[in-house]
C-alpha cells in the first residue's frame, strides 16, 4: 500500500525516536510505500523550535519520503490556526492509499476532509496524543478551542475515519469527552520501543565503557533519567536533590537531554560527583545509555521514553498520573506518589538495598515489557481495517 503520515499538529524531526518515526519505519518494513507530510519546524538539541534550511523533498534513512511545506503567510509555527502551501497538492499527487493523521488538532484537517469526500477508498486513521496533562490546562483552551472548534473539524472528518487511537489510556478518553467520538471508532494504540534498535542495543552494548564513561564503577547503583528539562518538568530538581542527600556514595545518577536556558543556573548547582550530566543523546544512544543502567527514572510528567525504557526490559520509578496505568505491567515498575525528596528518597533506597524486590521488576519487565510495547506490533495493528 502508499501510506501517507500527516505531521502537521506537532513536529516531525527526523532520526528521532518518537512514533511517528518509528511508525513509519516500520509501515515501511511491512512494504508499503511511505512518505511523511510535515512543517519546516522542529525541535534543536537545545529544546527550542528552529526552521529547516534543508530541501522540500527528500528520502530518509528508512526509505521514508519526506515533504516539508511552508506555512502560509507569516511563517510562524505558533500560529494557531496556521494553514500549509500545497498541501492537498502533495496529497493527491501522491495518491495515497492510506493516510495516517498523527495529531487532528490543526485548521487544514477541513481541506482533508473536502479531499476525502471526492476521494472515499482512502482508509484513514488518526491518532491524538493530546490530553488534560498537556492541552485543555485553560478556561480559554478547553471550552473555546478543543471543546468548540477542534470538536467541530474532527466531527467533520469522523465520517471518513476508519480509528481515531489514543497513545494513552487518558487520551482516548480525551476524544470521547472533547470531541465526542463515537465509541466503536475510538481504540488504544500504543507508544513503544523500537524491536530492530532493542536487538542492537543488547548484542552491541558495551555496559562496562558507559559507566566508565559516566565514572560510575562495577559496585555503583547506576541510576538514569533525562529528556527534554524545561518548566513543565521542574521534578528533576527533586530527584537529584535526593540522590544527593543519600549518605552512601555508590548510588549515583546520570541526567541526559536539553535543558532551557531559564533552567540551567538551577540545574548546574545540583550536579555533584554523584550527579553527572551528559548532555543531548541520539536515539540509539539514548538506548544503550538505558540498557547499561540499573534503574530508569521518571519523576515528572509523561513522554516516550516511558515506553521505550520498559520494552527494554528495565525496572523503573515514573511519576504517578491518573490515566497512565498502562506502564505498570504487574510489578516492573514503582510510582513516585508526591513530589517530595523525602519519598525519592525512599522509593530509590527500597529498589537499591531490596535485591529481590529488584531483580522481580527486572524479570517482569524483560519478560512483559519487550513483548507489550514492541513497535513492530503496534505498526501492524495502526493500519489494520479492524483494531485487534
Amino acid at each position: 500500500m502508499r501510506v501517507m503520515h500527516i505531521c502537521l499538529s506537532g513536529t516531525f524531526n527526523d532520526k528521532w525516536n518518537y512514533q511517528d518515526n518509528i511508525l513509519t519505519k516500520y509501515h515501511r518494513k511491512m512494504g508499503n510505500d511511505v512518505a511523511v507530510v510535515a512543517s519546516k519546524w522542529v525541535w534543536d538539541e537545545n529544546g527550542e523550535m528552529t526552521q529547516l534550511d534543508e530541501k522540500d523533498y527528500y528520502r530518509n534513512d528508512d526509505g521514508v519520503e519526506i515533504f516539508r511545506l511552508n506555512i502560509l503567510g507569516i511563517d510562524n509555527y505558533n500560529r494557531k490556526f496556521k494553514r500549509y502551501e500545497n498541501l492537498i497538492s502533495i496529497i493527491k499527487e501522491w495518491n495515497a492509499d492510506v493516510l495516517f493523521i498523527h495529531g487532528p488538532q490543526f485548521i487544514d484537517i477541513d481541506v482533508i476532509r473536502k479531499y476525502l469526500i471526492k476521494n472515499s477508498h482512502i482508509r484513514v486513521f488518526v491518532d491524538n496524543h493530546a490530553d488534560k496533562m498537556n492541552s485543555a490546562k485553560s478556561w480559554l483552551s478547553k471550552y473555546i478551542l478543543h471543546k468548540i472548534i477542534w470538536r467541530i473539524l474532527i466531527k467533520r472528518i469522523e465520517p471518513y475515519v476508519i480509528k481515531f487511537y489514543g497513545v494513552l489510556p487518558i487520551r482516548v478518553e480525551f476524544m470521547k469527552e472533547m470531541y465526542g467520538v463515537k465509541e466503536e471508532k475510538l481504540d488504544l494504540l500504543l507508544l513503544g520501543a523500537d524491536d530492530e534498535l532493542i536487538e542492537k542495543t543488547i548484542n552491541t552494548t558495551d555496559t562496562e565503557a558507559i559507566r566508565k564513561t559516566c565514572e560510575i564503577g562495577e559496585e555503583d547503583f547506576f541510576i538514569i533519567t533525562g529528556g527534554k528539562i524545561d518548566k513543565n518538568k521542574t521534578q528533576i530538581f527533586t530527584l537529584m536533590k535526593a540522590i544527593n542527600k543519600i549518605e552512601s556514595h555508590k548510588v549515583k545518577l546520570v541526567v541526559f537531554g536539553s535543558v532551557s536556558e531559564s533552567m540551567k543556573e538551577e540545574f548546574n548547582k545540583q550536579l555533584s560527583k554523584k550527579v553527572k550530566y551528559i548532555g543531548w543523546l541520539n536515539p540509539e544512544d539514548t538506548y544503550k545509555y538505558f540498557y547499561s543502567a540499573d534503574l530508569v527514572v521518571f519523576p515528572g510528567l509523561h513522554s516516550v521514553f516511558w515506553e521505550q525504557a520498559v520494552g527494554l526490559g528495565k525496572p523503573c520509578i515514573f511519576k504517578y498520573i491518573p490515566g497512565f496505568d498502562h506502564i505498570d505491567l504487574n510489578g516492573n515498575c514503582l510510582f513516585f506518589e508526591n513530589d517530595t525528596i523525602s519519598e525519592m528518597i525512599n522509593k530509590v533506597l527500597m529498589v537499591w538495598n531490596d535485591k529481590s524486590k529488584y531483580y522481580q521488576m527486572k524479570n517482569i519487565a524483560k519478560s512483559e515489557g519487550m513483548k507489550y510495547f514492541s513497535y513492530a506490533s503496534i505498526a501492524n495493528k495502526s493500519i489494520l481495517k479492524e483494531s485487534i
